[in-house]
């Protein structure tokens, strides 16, 4: 090929980026997004702190995270229920995979090849706890571990599956012989078990650690004292012959070495646990740290149990960084343990270190990178390190705002093997990376690819001769000719234009990028309209809207423009089970909406009616369709519609007394939807074809309006036969019968 021929021949010419390198790679971390900031908003700055990404695990090619709060004091007290939240590398895009009825998502563990998080906190009654497991079809959530007002940690042992539990009476460890279909409670020394760990093929569960000091003997009733130091003395318990047997000799002395006088010096006494316990060549290791509001934790040192046989322990402390360096996370990858610190050499900001070592003996430092908030977890995946951020307040009771860092929540990266610029968001003056992308593309399976990217290299390279490298502008007028020229182009051409022009809107400024949006949700084309749509709605700027500007095999299929548009733009379900137990609510009073006097319209294009804000309360409608609910779409639209449409109604509810919660309950949509009401995200449903005839409920406490108008907007989406909201719709009170979670 002549062209493939002649940029080659000019590689040498243009300038090259240079490859990023490890130590401090500050300059060359990348923002992947904040996903848990539309539920954690920063104008409501108390949940910020529900953002910390508390645990990361990479699994089946995804980043799995980990969010909310479960602490009864300090800020964003309760904050469930929360979704599980992955992250696509090669995509770039954020998926809410499932919303889990627990305050926080905690740990995730990997049990003989499956994905497990325990449930850390219902938001339900205390006489059961959960587990979510990844299968087949999805995630399934198990409430049947007795008592679980707690479920802190899972683990395989010996064929049995063990879960730490916090119950009412105190500490236990439930056991299950059935792959967690029905589970045994073993109850246990102390107020809670925490982790559970394994040291040369023998379980551990480690609970509360205790060291007592006068004054807090002191506190504790003289008559009852001397069963308190039993019960909580008692840290550790070991797995023998079908049962637990408490290990007093593994105290808080023992299994913390080296920091237990400092901590006495500071603070008299010590509340402790054992946290992201792992095996690594043959040793247990382990973050040993402080209990910290309620159960969260202050990490005070990394330790290493080579041995826990009675008479013959043998726990050392490691250290992989220097003094004053917290470590917050630690996984093994490739014969490496990777240990995750954080320092603060001064009131701004924070120094976050990775190190790793193959021995336990010598460390390695990895990277470091200067933040104003610190990193609480990380993953390693395809060489390139992510870092979930957090924030921390030194009082729960007295927490200061401005302790919550607005960055709490982020996902960065750094990738070696990236340049130090990417294509989308760097300098247009790298143009061995923007003439690699347009030959890549030389090679299309699509024909129609292939001839529009042949004729917009022609024009780069017209633009970048080796006399002139950096004649951005020229090349940018060139593909806005292309771009706007709706009888001359071929639609591939346009769409290659306007990804291009998206990938350099630094140089465009935002009123120009902005008009050249506008034109493409306006373009006679699909495979436009759905790139320009679906940008605006995500933002250009973010993580999925540059992996959608990366695309290199167009959005011709209209499957996948609403996948795209689901998995970008809709926020998480806050839904109600359907089935609300006598245990949990009791329905005080129910509406049903009425069946005419809807207003519809199509949207073919998928995400239009969202960058149009169809959703807004004050959009005028006076054009769209009146139709009537309760029947499939074919019976006033004459047709079988295949795709998307949203549904518009404004109605009177009358006053609720005496209530705690309203749920809006759909009798069937087919096949899913997405909902708002008065304006606000209520949630949706979007479970795949499957969902056309499941009725669904969503919680609109905090939306709706008793005794006023209210506005509800319902965008429906199918993807065969039949569709549309066809069963009947209510609004439903109701009154708690029992006392949710702790």
């Amino acid at each position: 090929m002549k062209i493939k021929r002649l940029f080659l021949m000019l590689l040498p010419l243009l300038p090259v980026a240079a490859l990023a390198q490890y130590g401090d790679v500050t300059s060359k971390i990348e923002l992947v997004g904040n996903p848990y900031k539309d539920i954690y908003p920063d104008f409501i700055t108390e949940m910020i702190y529900a953002r910390n990404i508390w645990d990361m695990q990479v699994f089946n090619g995804r980043i799995y995270l980990g969010a909310g709060n479960s602490a009864n004091s300090g800020p964003a007290v309760n904050a469930g229920p929360l979704p599980i939240i992955s992250y696509d590398p090669q995509s770039g895009i954020f998926r809410e995979e499932f919303v889990v009825d627990d305050e926080q998502i905690d740990l995730f563990h990997i049990l003989d090849g499956r994905l497990y998080t325990p449930g850390h906190d219902p938001t339900q009654s205390w006489n059961w706890g959960n587990f979510y497991r990844l299968e087949e079809q999805g995630w399934k959530k198990y409430r049947n571990v007795p008592g679980g007002i707690h479920n802190y940690s899972m683990a395989l042992h010996d064929n049995k599956m063990f879960a730490a539990l916090g119950i009412r009476e105190g500490a236990a460890v439930s056991v299950s012989n059935d792959d967690g279909k029905s589970w045994v409670n073993h109850e246990l020394p102390g107020m809670r078990i925490y982790s559970l760990f394994e040291n040369q093929n023998r379980l551990f569960a480690a609970g509360f650690f205790v060291d007592w000091d006068e004054e807090l003997l002191e506190r504790i009733p003289e008559e009852n004292r001397s069963e308190w130091l039993e019960r909580y003395t008692t840290g550790v318990s070991e797995w023998r012959s079908e049962k637990f047997v408490p290990r007093p000799d593994l105290n808080s002395e023992r299994m913390f070495p080296e920091i237990m006088g400092k901590e006495r010096q500071s603070s008299g006494h010590f509340f402790g646990k054992i946290v992201k316990p792992l095996n690594f060549n043959g040793a247990a290791v382990y973050i040993g740290a402080r209990l910290y509001n309620d159960h969260q934790f202050m990490p005070l040192g990394l330790f290493q149990a080579i041995s826990l046989v009675p008479d013959d322990t043998d726990i050392r402390r490691l250290l992989p960084c220097e003094e004053g360096g917290k470590p917050w996370d630690i996984f093994e990858r490739d014969g490496y343990l990777y240990v995750l610190t954080a320092r603060r050499p001064n009131h701004c900001e924070f120094r976050v270190e990775v190190f790793r070592t193959a021995d336990l003996k010598s460390w390695e430092p990895v990277l470091h990178f200067n933040s104003a908030a610190f990193a609480r977890s990380f993953e390693l995946f395809e060489g390139a390190f992510y870092f979930g951020m957090g924030s921390e307040i030194e009082n729960p009771h007295a927490y200061r705002t401005c302790e919550l860092h607005e960055d709490t929540g982020n996902i960065l990266r750094f990738d070696p093997n990236r340049s130090n610029t990417s294509l989308v968001m760097g300098d247009f003056g790298h143009a061995v990376e923007l003439g690699q992308h347009l030959l890549s593309l030389l090679e299309h399976p699509d024909s129609g690819m292939r001839q529009a990217a042949s004729n917009i290299l022609k024009g780069f390279l017209d633009c970048y001769t080796p006399e002139q490298p950096e004649n951005r502008h020229e090349f940018l007028a060139f593909l806005e000719g292309v771009f706007q020229d709706r009888q001359g182009s071929t639609s591939w051409e346009r769409q290659l234009a306007l990804r291009i022009l998206l990938m350099h809107s630094q140089y465009m400024g935002e009123e120009k990028t902005d008009t050249l949006l506008r034109l493409g949700i306006e373009d006679p084309s699909t495979k436009v309209r759905s790139l320009a749509t679906l940008i605006m709605a995500t933002g250009f700027e973010t993580a999925p809207g540059r992996a959608m500007i990366q695309r290199v095999d167009g959005l011709s299929d209209r499957e996948l423009q609403y996948s795209a548009f689901s998995d970008l733009v809709n926020r998480p379900s806050r839904a109600f089970p359907e089935k609300l137990t006598a245990e949990d609510f009791e329905l005080v009073e129910s509406q049903e909406l009425p069946l005419e006097g809807w207003r519809f319209r199509k949207d073919p294009d998928a995400a239009f009616g969202y960058v149009k804000e169809w959703f807004d309360p004050g959009f005028d409608d006076d054009d769209w369709a009146e139709v009537e609910i309760g029947d499939f779409w074919a019976t006033f639209l004459d047709e079988m519609y295949i795709g998307v449409g949203w549904y518009r109604l404004t109605f009177d509810m009358p006053e609720v007394q005496d209530f705690d919660a309203i749920g809006l309950h759909f009798g069937g949509v087919d096949e899913n939807a997405w909902v708002w009401v008065n304006g606000e995200y209520a949630g949706q449903h979007n479970v795949g074809m499957h969902g056309w005839d499941q009725p669904f409920q969503l919680d609109v406490t905090r939306v709706v309006k008793p005794g006023r108008p209210n506005q509800i907007t319902v965008r429906a989406k199918n993807t065969r036969a039949n569709g549309g909201i066809w069963r009947p719709v209510e609004m439903r009170a109701f009154r708690k019968s029992s006392q949710p979670g702790n």
